[in-house]
């Protein structure tokens, strides 16, 4: 018989301790301060969240497997990632919906490109190599996303 000693602790635990590293991440790239010069949309209300925060707490919901904006809603119940990144709240779901849904075209050229540009500046490398796949699948019927070409 195996004789377990069980101890309980009132620390907080989460399944996503490891975040605390793209934390550091954020924190040593600097990317906080880059985001906040781009031309970003704000808010329209003055309880709005600040545009890095959306940006930075929808990265961590994608570094967490969310692959739709509602798989991002769980992160508002985690206090220890909201303990870790600093933040008082995390924005829902409609959100990161009214965001993203203020980006044109023209923005997306304008912040995208700078910053493709500034985080290929951080990697420091003095030549790159880009591998084009030239794969095609073949998709029937008119499915969202796909193109005729």
């Amino acid at each position: 018989m195996v004789n377990l000693l069980i101890e309980y602790s009132d620390k907080q635990v989460t399944p996503f301790g490891g975040m605390s590293l793209m934390k550091q991440f954020i924190d040593q790239t600097g990317i906080r301060v880059f985001l906040s010069v781009l031309n970003l949309p704000f808010p329209g209300s003055n309880r709005g969240f600040n545009p890095p925060h959306i940006i930075e707490s929808f990265w961590l919901g994608i570094w967490t497997w969310a692959s739709r904006y509602i798989h991002c809603d769980w992160l508002r119940y985690d206090k220890v990632l909201k303990n870790i990144f600093r933040w008082e709240q995390t924005p829902s779901q409609c959100t990161y919906s009214r965001f993203f849904g203020k980006f044109s075209q023209a923005r997306n050229t304008e912040v995208f490109s700078k910053l493709q540009h500034w985080f290929l500046e951080q990697l420091c490398v003095d030549n790159l190599t880009i591998d084009f796949d030239s794969t095609l699948v073949t998709r029937y019927g008119a499915q969202e996303g796909s193109a005729k070409g």
